[in-house]
């Protein structure tokens, strides 16, 4: 196989668009791919999956960056390289206010630092936070689901689970934190380090202090990322190019 640019991705820099719409899951990125038109695998290594194409005319690429912030920031590091404008992440979350339910979609405008990755990239006072043009853009894509949609800050945490020692989700919580999830902040912090737009939307799987038992697999979940993909996209072609 040739050399690739981007060899973490094995992509070339030219087939990655100005747009990025990154998520955790390659099945995922290929779901999202039928959305585009043209599109055409770019790039696939471990679990990042790369696709590129056109939305409504605009160039997009949609890539996968797995679980956890340390192997999503390895992603972001290779996309920032070919110079992209706008990135925004879609996944997945646990909800941490009572008024969210199964489905709801959630825009992100700060994440709480706790990833475990970030504090290595820029110093713990440094912020994580929604570029405001990307946040408009959700807010006007996402306009049509009225209240099932909340903005706010989420937290981003190293660990799914906590196992031996308490996790802190009733402090967060009691702050007023809609949600956790697990790598929007170094995306965050890498896209304000290199000026790239950056911004995160997310759909409820359940809520942390309620559910005993993790299914992300029901239709109510898949109907809002169905949903949550269409908004993000949307929003995507809308910014600056």
């Amino acid at each position: 196989m040739a050399d690739k640019d981007l060899p973490i991705l094995r992509a070339n820099l030219e087939d990655i668009a100005p747009n990025v719409l990154v998520m955790g899951d390659p099945n995922r990125v290929a779901e999202s791919a039928a959305l585009l038109q043209d599109a055409v695998e770019v790039g696939s290594y471990r679990e990042y999956l790369t696709i590129s194409g056109s939305y409504r005319g605009k160039a997009v690429t949609v890539c996968s960056h797995g679980v956890g912030a340390s192997g999503a920031s390895v992603c972001f590091q290779q996309l920032f390289h070919a110079r992209i404008k706008n990135v925004i992440r879609a996944g997945t979350c646990g909800a941490m206010q009572n008024f969210i339910h199964d489905g709801d979609m959630i825009l992100a405008t700060a994440a709480v630092r706790q990833d475990g990755t970030s504090p290595f990239l820029a110093p713990p006072e440094f912020p994580a936070f929604a570029d405001r043009r990307v946040i408009a853009a959700l807010e006007e894509a996402a306009r049509p689901h009225g209240n099932r949609i909340h903005t706010g800050v989420i937290l981003t945490q190293a660990n799914f689970a906590p196992e031996l020692l308490p996790g802190n989700y009733e402090l967060w919580a009691k702050a007023g934190v809609l949600a956790v999830e697990m790598e929007l902040a170094v995306l965050l912090v890498l896209a304000s380090l290199k000026n790239v737009r950056a911004g995160g939307v997310f759909v409820s799987d359940g809520n942390v202090f309620v559910d005993k038992k993790y299914d992300p697999h029901r239709d109510v979940v898949r109907k809002g990322v169905d949903e949550m993909l269409a908004v993000a996209l949307d929003s995507l072609v809308s910014l600056p190019q």
